[in-house]
């Protein structure tokens, strides 16, 4: 090899590897901005003062832990006790499902119909679309999962569960249940519906929403856990004609980086059999200054976890649902 070519190689090689360490170095700098604002919401019970007993709080916190049912609790919240809790926006309720002339129920904060048909995402199962609606992020996922009152049932218990775990990539997400009893501060926006059903006690009550933060080795990887609560949830709403529509939906507590709702719906088409799950996001800033810092770099973080919620009912009833 001629000295050129071994000084040109040596020069490419350069070249690459300067390359290499500005892209890590971008990606550093994006982990940083998201932990460094919440470095207060951090799991250090040395760092927070103890509150009174009996009146525990919870917010956002960074954690090593991965949450878990039993552990999610004591991530999320200082102390024991019975939570007040308090959602961190006024429109609590805004995705309650109502009766339009599409295919998927609309919400009640906002009955008029917006087109949302912007493509997949690069997901062949999973249709994706967003939109800006009087200052919200909204997203929607839809998705046919099965066929089948079999197959309705189960997705309809995972619905109101809310329980689930997957990886998108390399890293882990979901949500879990807490054992965490609480009492709600805040009425959900309507009591009925004018198609008839009254919206159920939910279920479940305190839960993590939870994304895995993977940083460079040899670093360890930082679960970021949130504190969100059931609003509603509907069983059976005959809301689109021919089908059976249940739905559960949790909002944003106080402590919260966000604020908004999100609703996750199943149908069963009657006429065809099909079942369809469909998940929609209202989301914006929190009040706060780190809400407001986070809030332009979670869009793609935002975008994977909801992907991976509509993705995760396919791995339900394994005889029904397509796979």
């Amino acid at each position: 090899m001629s000295r050129a070519m071994r000084k040109s190689l040596r020069r490419t090689n350069w070249r690459s590897m300067r390359q290499n360490q500005r892209r890590w170095g971008r990606r550093l700098v994006l982990k940083c901005l998201c932990v460094v604002p919440c470095v207060l919401c951090a799991h250090d019970t040395a760092v927070c003062p103890a509150p009174r007993e009996g009146s525990p709080k919870c917010r956002t916190r960074f954690t090593f832990r991965r949450p878990t049912r039993e552990g999610a609790a004591s991530i999320l919240c200082d102390g024991d006790g019975v939570l007040r809790v308090s959602f961190n926006h006024d429109e609590v309720g805004l995705t309650q499902p109502i009766a339009g002339s599409g295919p998927f129920p609309l919400c009640r904060g906002y009955p008029t119909k917006w087109n949302l048909d912007t493509g997949n995402d690069g997901d062949e199962e999973t249709r994706c679309s967003e939109a800006d609606v009087n200052g919200w992020r909204v997203l929607r996922f839809r998705r046919r999962v099965g066929h089948g009152k079999h197959c309705y049932k189960r997705v309809q218990e995972a619905v109101f569960d809310w329980d689930f775990k997957a990886k998108r990539g390399k890293k882990s997400m979901g949500i879990v249940s807490t054992f965490q009893p609480t009492t709600l501060r805040h009425k959900v926006l309507g009591d009925c519906d004018p198609s008839g059903y009254t919206p159920r006690t939910p279920r479940r009550r305190l839960l993590a929403t939870f994304t895995e933060l993977r940083l460079p080795r040899p670093l360890r990887s930082v679960f970021v856990a949130n504190p969100v609560h059931t609003a509603y949830e509907v069983k059976d709403s005959k809301c689109i004609p021919k089908c059976l529509v249940s739905a559960s939906a949790y909002a944003t507590c106080k402590g919260h980086l966000l604020a908004g709702e999100e609703r996750a719906t199943v149908i069963w088409r009657r006429d065809s059999g099909d079942v369809e799950v469909e998940i929609v996001s209202f989301s914006r800033s929190a009040p706060s200054l780190a809400g407001k810092l986070i809030w332009p770099l979670i869009g793609s973080m935002q975008k994977s976890f909801f992907l991976a919620g509509s993705s995760i009912w396919t791995t339900l009833p394994k005889d029904e649902m397509i796979l």
